[in-house]
């Protein structure tokens, strides 16, 4: 004979019940045996669906909500053939249940994803969640239709070509729109050292000039030459030291220089403020004796010519 092996959990119920009848206590975990020829064809089918068949022709099966001890359902009395059929003819039908709901959602959520690529006019040839065969063929088995996946998945493949060349015409289209920024930053940057080499030859120290001529920027010492020609007295606040508040009734002597320096740097903004910390054109040495700063009315000009403050 072929013997069949069920493992299964007694309920409190049924243990409390059996140990009031013989005064033992019965084991959680029960495991019984029943012989599959005994039964009847019918209960034989319906529990064969659902029992692993070991290797050496025993079958075995455990009464739970997903197949293991874990999930062991608590049974009020020990199971029967009919009981066992009955069990196994229910949770083969919930657990087809659960898988047509599952594959079904994943197949809703696939169209949504191909439907989003349309929308986005997304070339990728790849994309996930996707059906698998397996997939393909569960759905056969569970009686669901692939059809709207498909067709989803057929007008996807036409339209990649059109978004393939859209992408390259776009990529094509911003890497020529890079390069022409690019030219246009180079040709600006040429234009703006040509004309600091032509403020320096005409203005500018010699060492300016010879720093410039053997290619090097000179940031800071132009600005700080420059400035003491465009800008006499006010100092480069290249080290960003400077700090200052709003002032509150600046003097007759302060608005009439604002106004001259307005009417002169009409590109500048000029600003008349209480200065609380001084300006610096250079870093402080290390042996720097700080003395405290005595706050003063004070001038800023913010002059697009220049990357920093001046002050006086």
């Amino acid at each position: 004979m072929s013997e069949l092996i069920i493992k299964w959990k007694a309920s409190a119920a049924y243990r409390r019940q059996q140990a009031s009848a013989t005064g033992h206590v019965p084991a959680e975990s029960q495991v019984g045996t029943f012989d599959l020829a005994a039964m009847t064809p019918e209960q034989r089918e319906a529990i064969l669906s659902l029992a692993y068949l070991h290797p050496n022709g025993l079958a075995e099966l455990t009464i739970s909500q997903f197949g293991n001890s874990y999930s062991a359902i608590p049974q009020d009395a020990p199971p029967t053939p009919a009981s066992l059929a009955a069990y196994c003819t229910e949770a083969v039908s919930a657990r087809r249940a659960l898988a047509t709901q599952k594959l079904a959602e994943k197949i809703t959520e696939c169209i949504a994803e191909i439907s989003k690529h349309i929308a986005e006019r997304n070339p990728a040839t790849h994309f996930s969640p996707y059906i698998s065969q397996a997939d393909a063929q569960s759905a056969n088995d569970l009686g669901l239709s692939l059809d709207a996946y498909r067709a989803a998945k057929q007008q996807l493949s036409e339209l990649q070509p059109i978004f393939a060349a859209e992408k390259a015409a776009a990529q094509a289209e911003a890497d020529a729109n890079r390069a022409a920024e690019k030219a246009a930053a180079q040709a600006k940057a040429a234009a703006e050292l040509a004309d600091r080499i032509a403020w320096a030859n005409a203005n500018g120290t010699e060492r300016l000039q010879e720093g410039l001529a053997a290619g090097h920027r000179c940031d800071r010492l132009y600005e700080i030459e420059r400035a003491a020609v465009d800008y006499p007295k006010f100092i480069v606040d290249w080290e960003k030291n400077a700090e200052w508040k709003d002032a509150v009734c600046p003097t007759l002597a302060a608005l009439r220089e604002r106004k001259t320096l307005m009417a002169a740097h009409p590109t500048a903004k000029i600003a008349i403020v209480w200065l609380i910390d001084q300006p610096l054109a250079n870093k402080r040495d290390a042996d720097y004796d700080y003395e405290p700063f005595e706050e003063r009315q004070a001038i800023v000009v913010d002059d697009p010519a220049y990357t920093k403050y001046l002050v006086k």
